[in-house]
């Protein structure tokens, strides 16, 4: 069923669950939700203008292909990663591939699916003009209780630390032996909230690959950047090993 609002079209997707929408050059997904419906008709037609009346994220690993910013709405706050154009080229490239931030978007909702922790996406947007790509964006839910693994790490006692590890390696496992790597598990992808106990999700999904069960060489480049940030955090040898044998056992059974 497809439905018009303030020049945006909807299309129900898998059931209803998903919104496809379209406004102008730009196209997406979103959520089936008021919310969700609410944002995209704030981002709409434009959504650099919403962008650039948001809080602009900063980093110490800023690229130029991307910016981050906080947006609030109706008491909602939401983080929106922009893809950038990044000239005639890149949009060559693109012609007949999805962008990053529609891949993203693919992957949360795989990852939900499989029971990955994650962020779940609420919205994506790419803007194309004669199939060639412009901007394009990815939103989810802030969580401002969270922070990413690296600068969590060293205010976590050692037992946290190896509570951890024993569950990131149980879920990498799992992921792993489902035939689904990340891509790029380094400690900035890897947030953590303290609740009652500590809880993790995987973000910055747009280099996931896929294959059919546990992929032996995949899952050892796949923990490439995770081991590397053990080393970087002064992780001892003791706890490597705990870790390593756990997401082993997991893999192998």
């Amino acid at each position: 069923m497809t439905v018009q609002s303030s020049e945006i079209s909807f299309d129900t997707q898998q059931g209803g669950s998903i919104l496809k929408l379209k406004s102008g050059q730009f196209s997406g997904f979103c959520e089936n939700t008021p919310s969700a419906r609410a944002l995209a008709a704030s981002l709409l037609p434009d959504p650099d203008h919403s962008f650039a009346a948001g809080d602009p994220i900063c980093s110490p690993w800023h690229s130029a292909a991307t910016d981050k910013a906080l947006i609030r709405l109706d008491g909602y706050s939401y983080f929106v990663k922009r893809y950038n154009c990044q000239g005639f080229g890149y949009r060559l490239r693109n012609l007949l591939r999805p962008s990053r931030a529609l891949r993203s978007w693919h992957n949360g909702v795989s990852f939900q699916r499989a029971q990955v922790p994650t962020v779940p996406p609420i919205l994506c947007l790419e803007e194309r003009f004669l199939g060639l790509l412009g901007r394009s964006y990815v939103v989810f839910p802030h969580l401002t209780d969270a922070a990413c693994l690296l600068n969590v790490w060293q205010i976590l006692s050692p037992q946290e630390q190896r509570e951890a590890l024993l569950t990131l390696a149980e879920t990498f496992g799992c992921m792993h032996r489902k035939g689904i790597f990340h891509g790029d598990l380094n400690w900035r992808n890897i947030l953590v909230r303290k609740d009652e106990r500590l809880q993790f999700f995987l973000v910055d999904l747009d280099g996931c690959l896929y294959r059919r069960g546990c992929h032996e060489k995949l899952a050892s480049r796949d923990l490439e950047h995770f081991y590397r940030d053990m080393s970087r955090a002064a992780v001892t040898d003791e706890l490597t090993r705990y870790f390593r044998k756990n997401w082993q056992e997991i893999v192998m059974d």
